[in-house]
């Protein structure tokens, strides 16, 4: 490892500057998104919630996330531990305190307080690596740390979503009803929804039309001299044909269009969802603790982002900038 000489000590407090700049630009991205943790689990446009998470900005906030975790991992190649700590902490919370005053407000403060502890002890693991490890030790090293960094401000998602749910949670679940119920009744999902409606309801007529005329009573008909006999015969085998007709698929989905229109607007959410508390008989447990299953969702979705895309991201940045530094002490100790 390369160490820093004393006479640089004074100077190592400048290192604090690029974690704190990458803190502020990744937390200025993520406020230009408009993208709000809480406000999806209510969010009944899925078109509106990808046009947030494909936005220039939230992608941009992705890409600059983990560049504040590979500034600091790499730095654990050149000074000591102890320097370490008090530089990345300082200058995390210095950040942070910026960055939720000027972008992200202090709601976000119980995540901050998980992204400074998570950070702590991921340099902790990212000296235990550079000791431990021998073959490919900085990506090893970026990974591992990365995973406890990123371990920590998830339980952070999971603690801030369960305390801002709980206090309110007959708000956020009937908004999260209405979202549903929203989001069921959307048109394009409607239509497809009476496509399949529809081809269910014909291969049901088929199905029974095909018993019924492969039974031997109608065989008996079809020998029968009696016109009524005829008839009846001659009608089902128009039947037949009818129901296999394009015309007729296009009249079943305008019914079942107009069916599901009629009972949007005569039946309102709270009937709708009345039902399904009637029918499901463990929503009660959803309605009871539904804080619990927001914090689940919204961390799930977290990790979901943060496994395979942050953490590689920290690993390749994390390898680049090693070798920046790398360069960097090399020629401040050549000049020394």
């Amino acid at each position: 490892m390369i160490k820093m000489p004393p006479s640089l000590n004074s100077k190592k407090l400048f290192l604090g500057i690029p974690i704190i700049a990458s803190i502020l630009l990744w937390s200025y991205f993520l406020k230009a998104s408009g993208f709000s943790l809480l406000e999806f689990l209510t969010i009944a446009d899925l078109s509106q919630a990808l046009q947030v998470l494909l936005s220039f900005n939230f992608i941009l906030f992705v890409l600059l996330f983990p560049m504040t975790y590979a500034i600091i991992f790499s730095m654990a190649s050149f000074i000591e531990k102890k320097e370490l700590r008090i530089i990345a902490t300082a200058s995390s919370i210095l950040g942070l305190i910026a960055a939720m005053f000027l972008f992200l407000g202090t709601s976000m403060t119980i995540i901050g307080v998980f992204y400074v502890i998570g950070l702590f002890l991921a340099i902790e693991t990212a000296y235990i690596k550079l000791e431990e490890l021998k073959k490919f030790v900085i990506p090893r090293m970026n990974s591992d740390a990365g995973r406890t960094a990123l371990l920590l401000v998830g339980i952070g998602v999971f603690a801030f979503t369960a305390l801002s749910v709980l206090p309110e949670q007959e708000k956020y679940l009937n908004e999260t009803e209405k979202s549903l119920a929203k989001l069921v009744s959307d048109e394009s999902l409607g239509t497809g929804l009476s496509e399949s409606l529809a081809d269910i309801y014909i291969q049901t007529q088929k199905q029974q039309l095909e018993e019924l005329t492969s039974s031997s009573q109608y065989t008996d008909l079809k020998t029968v001299s009696d016109p009524k006999a005829q008839n009846l015969v001659l009608y089902m085998e128009t039947i037949k044909q009818q129901i296999s007709s394009p015309a007729y698929k296009e009249q079943v989905k305008t019914q079942i269009i107009q069916s599901q229109g009629k009972l949007s607007q005569e039946q309102n959410v709270e009937q709708v969802f009345e039902r399904v508390r009637k029918s499901l008989p463990f929503y009660s447990f959803v309605e009871e603790y539904f804080w619990l299953i927001a914090a689940f969702i919204l961390t799930s979705f977290y990790f979901l982002i943060a496994n395979t895309i942050v953490l590689w991201l920290a690993i390749i940045y994390g390898t680049i900038f090693h070798q920046i530094f790398s360069h960097a002490f090399k020629s401040t100790l050549a000049g020394s």
